[in-house]
């Protein structure tokens, strides 16, 4: 069964765009030092187009779930290298719009469009190969989603449509806790060459995060799904959910866990539990204003039984 995109909470990332607005230093400069600031940004792109996507050792024919999402690996990379996905905490846009997505972007495969709400849509790219799986009784197949709000590209992930469960070529999960705590280059975990189930990325002031779907097995063999983050050649944290949990949805599960790692999702709860304790608060003067009732009907049949005995 494929699955897309579900309502995501995430509308907060749109909301944070106007609220977490970085300041913008006036720089003067000379005509010199501009001039060398272009040819130094020129040649970090130049350098990173040769280079290729930083994760593309993590992501091999050896390590990819199915081979479709080495299919949907492939655009992902011509998305990326094309379109320029927004920062979400600059408030001033500097994301690919939509419509420019539309006109230029070109695939093997033809893309749908989703809408989420008034402000968020995504565009979604199913690859497939001619090999069925055994958990869906379909060809196997893997899915390519960019995500935009307010018309402005917010994210790019890909993930397989089919996973099967299976401890095989499973991390263990003390293994990825090692990482983390280690903090590990890009290169370590190429050279692991574990499952990958799925790939993605945002920005957030100015740095490039990457999630990475993986399986993990603990010490009692039990699966989990892992959502492991990587930023500027290391490991930072990772997000392990019951595998159940992990494959039902790995697109929302990946921009909701972007959405906490960014601090947006705690900026809200407060104010979900301050409406809860007001809504609490006002119970005691209901059951106040239910005895008060209670006491006066009470003297109101002692008063008749007076006028009744006279």
């Amino acid at each position: 069964m494929k699955k897309t995109l579900k309502k995501l909470v995430v509308t907060a990332l749109a909301t944070n765009m106007a609220l977490v607005a970085l300041p913008v230093a006036s720089v003067w400069a000379q005509d010199a030092e501009e001039t060398t600031e272009e040819v130094s940004e020129e040649t970090t792109e130049d350098a990173q187009a040769e280079a290729g996507h930083p994760l593309a050792g993590v992501l091999t024919e050896a390590s990819a779930e199915n081979l479709a999402l080495l299919d949907a690996y492939d655009a992902y990379q011509q998305a990326l290298s094309q379109f320029t996905v927004q920062d979400v905490a600059v408030g001033d846009v500097n994301g690919t719009s939509y419509q420019e997505v539309v006109d230029s972007f070109e695939t093997s495969v033809e893309g749908e469009e989703f809408e989420l709400s008034e402000t968020e849509k995504y565009l979604s790219y199913t690859f497939e190969i001619d090999e069925v799986s055994e958990a869906t009784g379909e060809n196997k197949a893997s899915e390519l989603i960019l995500y935009f709000s307010n018309d402005t590209l917010m994210y790019i992930g890909i993930a397989t449509l089919d996973m099967e469960i299976y401890p095989e070529d499973v991390l263990a999960e003390d293994e990825i806790e090692t990482w983390i705590a280690d903090q590990v280059n890009v290169q370590t975990v190429a050279d692991r060459q574990t499952r990958i189930m799925g790939l993605s990325e945002m920005v957030y002031e100015g740095v490039t995060y990457h999630m990475v779907f993986l399986p993990t097995i603990s010490g009692e063999d039990e699966i989990f799904g892992d959502y492991m983050i990587i930023s500027e050649d290391a490991v930072y944290d990772s997000y392990p959910l019951g595998i159940e949990e992990a494959i039902e949805s790995p697109q929302t599960t990946m921009l909701n866990l972007f959405s906490n790692f960014f601090g947006f999702s705690e900026e809200e709860a407060p104010a979900e539990e301050e409406t809860t304790e007001e809504t609490s608060d006002e119970v005691p003067a209901e059951e106040e204003t239910t005895e008060e009732t209670t006491e006066e009907e009470t003297t109101e049949e002692e008063t008749t039984e007076e006028e009744s005995a006279e």
